[in-house]
């Protein structure tokens, strides 16, 4: 095991994204900052663009904008990838691991912690073909400043149809 860990972080608005990578193991993290306003004003965003929620799709865009060209290497190399997301965070987690598919033909595996869905149907399908192992927790808390997510009306998709994978 090796003994440095590589560790990069990136912020955008709203979002913070730790990557740690260790002996072939890439662990990415995604959190929503504690910058309310921000994720707030994306999550109002409800529009679709080809199937993805447009709100987090942009916050997305902001916060993979230097990854995937800083860290191809590691992406590369790793012999697996760990995603996990909290809050807001979850869904640009989602939005990872279809892009990281779609880039490297490589599966991942995510968890997800209180993570609205930011898919429509066709959209979830082709991202539980993206992964080969997922999580989802829903508590109906938001793990930042313990804001309950169900009191805004459109947090979760009415149809949770998240695949059930055994580890």
């Amino acid at each position: 095991m090796n003994n440095n860990p590589i560790v990069y972080k990136y912020y955008s608005k709203g979002i913070e994204c730790i990557i740690n990578y260790d002996d072939g193991i890439l662990n990415i993290e995604f959190h929503p900052t504690n910058k309310v306003y921000y994720w707030l004003i994306k999550r109002l965003n409800t529009q679709k663009k080809n199937g993805i929620h447009s709100g987090y799709l942009k916050s997305f865009l902001l916060i993979s904008k230097n990854l995937w060209k800083e860290q191809n290497n590691l992406l590369i190399a790793a012999e697996q990838v760990n995603v996990i997301g909290f809050g807001v965070g979850g869904a640009i987690a989602k939005l990872f691991c279809l892009e990281y598919f779609r880039r490297y033909h490589q599966t991942s595996s995510i968890v997800t912690y209180d993570s609205p869905i930011p898919f429509d149907d066709a959209k979830l399908e082709e991202f539980n073909n993206s992964v080969h192992h997922q999580r989802h927790y829903i508590f109906g808390l938001n793990l930042v400043n313990n804001f309950r997510w169900r009191l805004i009306k459109q947090m979760f998709t009415p149809k949770l149809k998240l695949k059930r994978n055994q580890m």
